[in-house]
């Protein structure tokens, strides 16, 4: 049976079953428009970027009638704290949540509860592989996929190269630097970017071979592979 997993949950187990498989488009590239009074139609430069992906599901659960509010107000919960989103014939690739809405929501008998969400997702779909931290630099110089914007777990004073551009660090603390966000923080969540100087986009991993060194305290990667 299809399954929707919201954050490492199946909905399915947990009461909330999914109607059937959502069509999930492909993104859209942005363009910047523009018109000219002499010449036909518009100008549209390609900008490079990606509009975000809607994802409608819809669920439906049954459930004692003296307690179907309080089902469905646990099924809110998950849908609109949802992080990640992935399908159970593809569990290979997770989609992170941007935001999620509940645009209907139907009671056709007292036990019986039928709930539309959409899911506003990032326009890239990311490998579970890369969710995980490596050591070993043959683990992640080799992107296979997109662009990726990778997490650099360092830690002491030195300086990290990527492809020849440097960023500097310097903390008795393990800092993340995150090259998605473009902010640097520590464990504990907190913000650490005045312990680093540098560029963060410079940091990303491009397709194919990358050269990842580290001169000065210690290094592991969270490579965020991803592709559209």
């Amino acid at each position: 049976m299809f399954d929707v997993i919201i954050d490492n949950r199946s909905m399915n187990d947990a009461g909330l079953k999914v109607a059937s498989r959502p069509l999930v488009l492909s993104p859209e590239k942005k363009y910047q428009t523009r018109t000219a009074l002499n010449r036909d139609g518009a100008l549209y430069r390609d900008m490079g970027t990606f509009e975000d992906v809607d994802i409608s599901v819809d669920f439906n659960f049954m459930t004692n009638e003296r307690q179907w509010n309080e089902f469905f107000r646990w099924a809110k919960t998950q849908i609109w704290n949802a992080k990640e989103l992935m399908f159970s014939d593809d569990q290979h690739v997770f989609r992170k949540v941007k935001k999620a809405a509940i645009t209907s929501v139907k009671r056709p008998t007292p036990q019986i509860g039928m709930v539309t969400a959409v899911f506003t997702v990032d326009p890239h779909s990311y490998l579970v592989p890369g969710k995980h931290i490596f050591r070993d630099p043959e683990d992640y110089s080799f992107n296979q996929w997109d662009e990726c914007c990778p997490i650099y777990c360092v830690k002491g004073a030195g300086v990290l190269a990527v492809n020849g551009f440097q960023m500097r660090f310097d903390a008795g603390e393990m800092l993340y630097i995150d090259t998605d966000r473009e902010i640097t923080y520590n464990r504990a969540k907190q913000n650490r970017n005045a312990a680093v100087s540098g560029n963060y986009k410079d940091l990303r991993l491009n397709p194919g071979m990358n050269e990842v060194t580290i001169t000065g305290g210690i290094l592991r990667v969270i490579p965020n592979w991803r592709f559209l």
